[in-house]
């Protein structure tokens, strides 16, 4: 293997980079550690005219330039684009995580631009045909939900539930109440529920049944109270919007009284 130390002016970054978004923390840690003992792991560039482009190492090119390092070592290797996209793969989705937007928009580029079918990328980053599909989905929905994905606002599942909405108003909404209160995946898939029974319910009354016949045509879905534990018609559940130290406080003062009086079963 050679390793050839390379002015840091000389390399640039690569053009299909699979990352948009670098983990400031993350990279800051690395940079302090560039600092104190050097770059560790090389970078692999290829030659493009008179520079140097990086193939894998985009993350380490960044803090390199961050620490002031004047030369980088690097391994140049000349290879055909569809190794390069192997290599790219392994340095970044086996070895660290990536975000779902960025991680969609390199499986586009591996379907669209290099003619690979879901089928070999699923083969290529060790997913299934049904993973990859999921992600790609992210790319068909509201372009705001994408980029709350990538901004790490939401997980890639809350978007999926989001996308579900089809009322663009109400699933902004729900989008801003998701990132304001932080919830999870089993709170979205409530809202999705109850805004698809309200759907039906103006479908079922535009159609002729009266509000008597309601129960009978609509499905009915269900959503387990944290207070008492029962499971309760989301048509009945109530949102009360405090900030999270009294939400904390208040199911601290619940648990321990409902545990006193042995009303709810002990949580695990």
């Amino acid at each position: 293997m050679n390793i050839q130390e390379i002015p840091i002016d000389n390399i640039v970054e690569p053009v299909a980079q699979v990352r948009s978004v670098m983990e400031s923390e993350k990279l800051s840690e690395l940079v302090n550690s560039i600092r104190q003992v050097g770059l560790i792991e090389p970078l692999i560039v290829k030659t493009v005219g008179e520079k140097f482009e990086v193939i894998a190492g985009h993350r380490r090119l960044l803090a390199c330039r961050a620490a002031e390092l004047a030369r980088v070592p690097c391994i140049i290797q000349e290879t055909n684009q569809e190794r390069e996209d192997e290599i790219k793969l392994h340095e970044n989705f086996y070895r660290e995580n990536v975000n779902p937007a960025d991680e969609a928009e390199f499986y586009a580029y591996l379907i669209q631009q290099k003619k690979n079918s879901i089928e070999d990328v699923a083969k290529k980053v060790g997913k299934s045909g049904t993973y990859i599909r999921s992600r790609l989905d992210l790319l068909s929905g509201d372009e705001i939900i994408l980029e709350a994905v990538r901004d790490g606002q939401i997980n890639a599942s809350v978007a999926k539930e989001l996308n579900a909405i089809t009322d663009r108003e109400i699933r902004l909404n729900y989008l801003h109440y998701a990132i304001d209160s932080g919830a999870k995946l089993r709170t979205v898939q409530e809202w999705r529920k109850q805004w698809e029974r309200e759907k039906r319910t103006e479908e079922a009354l535009n159609q002729g049944h009266t509000q008597e016949e309601l129960p009978e045509v609509l499905p009915k879905y269900y959503y387990r109270c944290p207070m008492c534990e029962r499971s309760v018609e989301v048509g009945k559940v109530r949102a009360v919007s405090v900030c999270e130290d009294c939400y904390n406080e208040i199911m601290k003062q619940f648990a321990a009284a409902a545990a006193a009086n042995d009303r709810i079963p002990k949580r695990d």
